[in-house]
C-alpha cells in the first residue's frame, strides 16, 4: 500500500511538471496561431486588390497587343503616362508583398495553409523564371513604396508615385528606371509574353483565394494573346511545379 501511494505521489509529481512545461507551451502556440491568422487577414485582402488593378489592366493591355506602348525604337522617350501608371501598378503589389514580408517574416503566416499558399505565389512571383525584374529589384521597389508615418504604414499613393516620377533622384524614380525598359519594350513580343505569364500568377492568386469573387471582381484569361510556347510553359513549370495546388488550372493556359 505504502509503495502504491509513493509510485502515486511521484507519478502525480512528474504529471504535474508536464502540465507546467506543457501548457505554456500550447498557449504560445494558440498565440502564434492567433497572431497568424490576424496578419493574414489584414494583409490579404489589400494583396488582393492591387492583384486585381494590376491584372485588370494586364488584361487591358493584352487585348490591344500593348498596341499604345513604344516600339524598341522609342525606348529613349520618356514614360508615358499610361506607362507610368503600369508601373505603378507593379510597385503597389510589390509593395502589398514586402509589407506583409515586413511584418512576419513570413515565418507566423507560413504555419496556417493559406499562409503556405500565398507564400507560395510570392515565391513564384520572385523565381527567376516568372519574375519581372532581379528579385531583389522587385524587393526593392516594393521597400520603396511602403511610407511610415507615426508609425502607421502605408502604401504610396498614385498621385504621389507619378509625382516622384517627374523628379530625378527621389527614391523610387532611381528603381523605377530598372522597370521603366522593361514596360516600354512591351510592344516586343517575348517581353509582352514575359508579363503576359507574370500576369497569369496574378490572375491564378486572385481566383484561389477569393473564388467567390466578394473581393474583386472576375475577369476574362487573355489565353488567346499567350503563344503556344507560354502556353506549355504554364502547363509543365508553372502549375505542375510551383503552384499545382490551384484549382482548375486548365482555364489558365488552354484555348
Amino acid at each position: 500500500m505504502l509503495n502504491y501511494i509513493l509510485v502515486s505521489l511521484v507519478a502525480g509529481g512528474f504529471a504535474w511538471e508536464i502540465i507546467k512545461i506543457g501548457v505554456p507551451i500550447l498557449q504560445q502556440m494558440v498565440e502564434q496561431k492567433r497572431t497568424a491568422r490576424k496578419t493574414l487577414n489584414q494583409n490579404l485582402d489589400p494583396i488582393l486588390k492591387a492583384s486585381d488593378e494590376l491584372y485588370g489592366k494586364l488584361v487591358s493591355l493584352a487585348r490591344e497587343d500593348f498596341s499604345g506602348f513604344a516600339p524598341k525604337s522609342d525606348r529613349a522617350k520618356p514614360l508615358s503616362h499610361n506607362q507610368k501608371y503600369v508601373c505603378y501598378l507593379f510597385a503597389q503589389f510589390w509593395g502589398r508583398i514586402e509589407y506583409i514580408r515586413i511584418q512576419s517574416q513570413y515565418s507566423s503566416v507560413s504555419k496556417l495553409k493559406k499562409g503556405g499558399e500565398l507564400l507560395r505565389f510570392i515565391y513564384t512571383c520572385e523565381t527567376k523564371k516568372f519574375r519581372i525584374l532581379d528579385r531583389s529589384m522587385q524587393r526593392i521597389i516594393g521597400e520603396a513604396m511602403i511610407k511610415d508615418e507615426n508609425k502607421t504604414f502605408r502604401i504610396m499613393s498614385l498621385n504621389e508615385f507619378m509625382r516622384k516620377l517627374d523628379i530625378p533622384g527621389t527614391d523610387i524614380y532611381k528603381w523605377v528606371e530598372h522597370l521603366a525598359p522593361v514596360i516600354k519594350d512591351s510592344a516586343n513580343e517575348k517581353t509582352r509574353q514575359q508579363i503576359l505569364r507574370y500576369g497569369i500568377i496574378i490572375g491564378a492568386l486572385i481566383e484561389h483565394f477569393d473564388p467567390k469573387h466578394k473581393i474583386v471582381l472576375p475577369r476574362n484569361v487573355y489565353v488567346n494573346k499567350l503563344t503556344d510556347k507560354s502556353r506549355k510553359f504554364l502547363q509543365q513549370e508553372l502549375f505542375k511545379n510551383y503552384l499545382p495546388f490551384v484549382s482548375e488550372k486548365e482555364r489558365f493556359y488552354t484555348k
